[in-house]
């Protein structure tokens, strides 16, 4: 139950950040796509429901999922709506760590996973 519980709130989350986020004025426009952020958390649920990922780290990378959203969404309040070079370069990093994180640790239950 703690697991659906946690799900539904990091998803919340996610899905609180795009509708923000859409309502941006046209001149600017979003630096770091939701959708990006949405196909990751579809790995995650997929590399969970497959046997990739063990609840606890598909847990841990839903927060950190959502921890980049928290960091994505102060920074546009700091900023008036804008994201320097420097915020996007490192809010694309915090995602690519994920991605990698999410491929490194399925490739891992691959190499230790008994042959049949």
């Amino acid at each position: 139950m703690n697991l659906k519980r946690s799900y539904i709130l990091n998803l919340a989350v996610v899905i609180c950040l795009g509708s923000v986020l859409n309502g941006l004025p046209v001149d600017s426009r979003p630096i770091i796509k939701d959708e990006g952020q949405a196909k990751l958390m579809q790995q995650i649920n997929a590399g969970q429901k497959d046997n990739q990922l063990t609840v606890k780290e598909a847990n841990k990378l839903r927060k950190d999922l959502s921890h980049v959203a928290r960091k994505k969404a102060k920074m546009l309040g700091k900023t008036n709506r804008k994201l320097s070079e420097q915020d996007r370069a490192e809010l694309i990093s915090d995602l690519n760590d994920i991605s990698n994180n999410i491929h490194k640790l399925e490739l891992e239950k691959r190499v230790t996973s008994p042959v049949r």
